[in-house]
């Protein structure tokens, strides 16, 4: 039922970025805190390489309670560094797009960081962090236009 209500709610920006990477050849991964059921749909509707999620654990057929999750730093940092070892990636001409505080170090690791509609934690994060400050892209998509802003933009 999520994947028919909402499959398709992603951002202009984010679906044109999924294409542009996929016709540039280029691993498209997503690394999500969102269910990694959830993930996998999404991952697969949307022509992923790969994916990885929180894991909701379950226990006699039913949700446990225990969860694996994937919306940290520290257990993005583990699942980026899967994926390299698995992919041959090379970070320093990857891209990375983020949008809450969980994001901040995949964001850090990259060549090419941007964040899509970032929380205030991950702006003000960016603001404050001279690697990033000059390097990451920010845009905002509202209605129907996207905003590419500097990390100096003012916070109202």
């Amino acid at each position: 039922q999520v994947m028919e209500l909402k499959g398709n709610r992603v951002y202009r920006y984010t679906r044109d970025m999924i294409k542009w990477h996929k016709e540039q050849g280029h691993k498209v991964i997503f690394i999500s805190g969102s269910p990694d059921f959830l993930v996998s749909r999404m991952a697969h509707k949307w022509g992923a390489d790969d994916f990885c999620g929180s894991i909701y654990h379950t226990e006699n057929g039913a949700l446990s309670g225990e969860i694996s999750p994937m919306w940290d730093s520290h257990n993005k940092m583990k699942a980026i560094a899967k994926f390299c070892e698995k992919y041959d990636i090379n970070l320093d001409e990857s891209y990375a797009y983020g949008d809450t505080n969980g994001d901040f170090s995949m964001l850090s690791l990259v060549g090419h960081p941007r964040a899509i509609n970032p929380s205030s934690e991950l702006l003000a994060r960016i603001k404050e962090t001279p690697i990033l400050k000059d390097k990451v892209e920010i845009f905002i998509e509202r209605k129907d236009i996207i905003y590419k802003v500097n990390s100096d933009v003012e916070i109202m």
